[in-house]
């Protein structure tokens, strides 16, 4: 295993292990809210709050490790019908598509922090909304990550198979 296969597999691992705190974090705040409403009569007011936060965080999270592992949500009906070396060629051009879109979201996130950087949420005042918005650029970053390296084992299956 070389270098760079070592730095890819620390950076998964760092992923997974941040989707998964985010996750647990998520389930304990939430279980939280449900504790004290229903059984101490008394909600916390900042958990459901909290709990948005990290669902964000958590999509944005989510949604690179399953652009990574190729587990996102696909419509296969014109990928089915494709040989398998236009297959590689269809996929490329679906992920310059998906680049493309988070260069948009990225670009959106920036705006949206510059934006919302003095707005404090109410019941999480050591958070503000740009805080969230970190989520779209962290998200976006990672996808872009997993993408360009999905398109550069692409072309490299093109060249070794030579194209048909």
């Amino acid at each position: 295993m070389d270098e760079q296969q070592i730095r890819e597999r620390i950076v998964d691992k760092i992923i997974m292990f941040l989707s998964n705190l985010i996750f647990t974090a998520l389930f304990l705040v939430v279980l939280l809210q449900i504790i004290s409403r229903y059984l101490m009569y008394r909600p916390f007011i900042w958990t459901e709050e909290l709990a948005r936060c990290l669902y964000v965080w958590l999509v944005f999270f989510g949604s690179s490790v399953l652009i990574k592992n190729y587990e996102h949500i696909t419509v296969d009906i014109i990928l089915s019908r494709l040989s398998d070396s236009k297959k590689v060629i269809f996929e490329i051009f679906i992920d310059i598509l998906l680049i493309i879109f988070f260069i948009y979201v990225f670009l959106g996130g920036i705006k949206m922090m510059g934006t919302t950087k003095n707005v404090i949420l109410p019941s999480l005042p050591m958070l503000s909304m740009s805080d969230i918005y970190l989520s779209l650029v962290v998200g976006s970053v990672c996808s872009f990550c997993y993408l360009v390296e999905k398109i550069i084992r692409n072309i490299r299956i093109i060249i070794q198979r030579g194209l048909s």
